[in-house]
């Protein structure tokens, strides 16, 4: 390298280095992650308690919660509140399901309030705050109704709680079954055994009525069931509801209660065993028993349960 020598003349100055780079204005330095947390902090202890402190606005933040998850699809992040509410799909494949009324009825209300929400999701919130007080308190009730989920399922992870829950859940707002499910030979006594039926018949009309259906096949056990118990209000132990279905079973001890007949009524004989060759029959099977009379006093049901067989 060629080495050279500055000389300065006139007593200029030496030459200045470059200025460093500018430090950026205070004001754009953004806050570190631990600084904002613990502000956000601080902020939602704050938001926490004046929610807590404010029942209207709360139940239109939890309503707004619920809404996005239960009635809007595919809309679930956008509350700040742990909220966690679904609808369980139902099996559809389950007998009888599309034309149980509480199913459609549900399906109706559902797709009504959808058609009444906005189509843009950011205005939910405001749709909310302005409804009116009565239909907010619907629509909320709906929601709540829509995320029960007290279906027995195969591999469910939830607790046995969940169900007993159900069954406290029914007994607050008085689910009566029979007001819309009846045992057929199809939803239930087809599908059960022998002895669940005859259990379900003594149950709902007495010992005597049972064992006219003890000698019987299967499907026609079924089918006889549906008729005896037809209008009795008997529901399955799983369908009862405290304090109201298991009152029917209750009754069963009563004659006029539990369908059983008085000393004024006769049995009603299944169709199979009425008709002038049953009561042939009967009548000879009872001369053989007792003679002509027919059997002793206290022996007045041997003759139906010998048909029956």
């Amino acid at each position: 390298a060629v080495m050279r020598t500055v000389i300065t003349i006139g007593g200029g100055a030496a030459p200045v280095a470059p200025a460093a780079a500018a430090e950026p204005e205070e004001a754009e330095r953004p806050l570190t992650e631990q600084h904002r947390t613990e502000l956000t902090t601080y902020r939602t202890m704050a938001l926490r308690e004046a929610l807590a402190d404010d029942p209207g606005a709360a139940f239109i933040a939890v309503l707004h919660a619920m809404v996005i998850r239960v009635i809007v699809s595919g809309y679930r992040a956008a509350s700040c509140l742990e909220i966690s509410t679904s609808s369980a799909r139902p099996d559809h494949s389950v007998q009888g399901l599309d034309t149980f009324r509480p199913a459609g009825s549900l399906d109706a209300r559902r797709e009504a309030w959808a058609r009444r929400l906005p189509a843009d999701h950011q205005a939910i919130w405001d749709f909310l705050v302005d409804l009116a007080p009565d239909s907010r308190t619907e629509l909320f009730a709906l929601c709540a109704g829509l995320s029960v989920h007290a279906m027995h399922v195969p591999y469910d992870r939830r607790t046995p709680e969940a169900l007993a829950h159900g069954d406290k859940l029914a007994a607050l707002v008085g689910l009566d079954m029979t007001r819309d499910w009846t045992p057929t030979a199809a939803n239930y006594f087809g599908r059960v055994t022998k002895g669940k039926i005859l259990a379900a018949v003594r149950e709902a009309k007495g010992e005597d009525t049972a064992q006219l259906l003890e000698g019987l096949k299967k499907g026609d056990m079924a089918r006889e069931a549906e008729r005896l118990i037809a209008g009795t209000g008997w529901l399955p132990e799983i369908m009862r509801t405290t304090g109201i279905t298991t009152e029917v079973a209750q009754d069963a001890g009563d004659p006029v209660a539990a369908g059983e007949p008085t000393a004024a009524e006769e049995v009603a004989l299944p169709e199979f065993l009425s008709g002038p060759a049953a009561e042939d029959e009967v009548e000879t099977l009872s001369a053989f028993l007792g003679g002509e009379d027919g059997p002793a006093d206290g022996d007045h049901d041997m003759s139906y349960a010998i048909a029956a067989q």
